[in-house]
This record gives structure tokens, sequence and C-alpha cells, in this order.
């Protein structure tokens, strides 16, 4: 089940995608794709399968790379995080123990 977020949802991404390459398509064929225009749509759909694959390719390539970098910064961001917070708990503990000496009379 995916989680919910404030992220945009992929199909109004896609959709705009899909109104731009038509736009695209226009501006370079002068014409809108259509059914019967005298293109093979099997081979065409196939070419751009292989294309595709040929990224994912590249793109599982490239993040095998990227991703323990991706990792260490994410682990680095934690760590800082939790620096952060240590420094907070050590500020509590030392204004906790400023208000018992006082207490105590700085005994």
């Amino acid at each position: 089940m995916p989680t919910r977020n404030n992220r945009p949802a992929v199909q109004d991404r896609v959709i705009a995608d899909i109104k731009r390459r038509k736009e695209v398509g226009f501006q370079r064929y002068g014409t809108f794709l259509t059914t019967f225009n005298g293109r093979d749509a099997a081979r065409d759909g196939y070419e751009e399968a292989l294309d595709l694959v040929q990224y994912w390719r590249q793109l599982l390539d490239e993040w095998a790379v990227i991703q323990p970098v991706v990792d260490a910064a994410i682990r680095w961001r934690n760590g800082l995080q939790n620096v952060g917070a240590a420094r907070r708990q050590i500020a509590l503990i030392e204004a906790v123990d400023g208000l018992i000496a006082a207490k105590d009379g700085g005994k």
C-alpha cells in the first residue's frame, strides 16, 4: 500500500508530459499522431521500447554508482540530526543540573 504524501500525482505529471509530447510532435511533423498515418505503429513502438530498455539499463548502471553516495549522504545527515538531538539532551541535563545546584544552594 503506497504511503500518502503531498507529492504531485504521477498521473497528472504523465498527462502533462503527453501534452508536451503532442506539441513537440506537431512542431516536428506538422501534424498530430493519428491512426492510418502511413507509419508502421508496431515497428515504431517496438523500436521505442528497445530505446526505453537501453535508457533503463543506463539508469540502473548510473544508479548503482550514485546510490552508495546518496546512502552515505543520508547517513551523514541522520548523524547530524543525532548530534543535534544529543546536544539538546546535554543542554537539558545541564539545565536540570543547574536547577538542582541552585535548589541545593550550590552544594
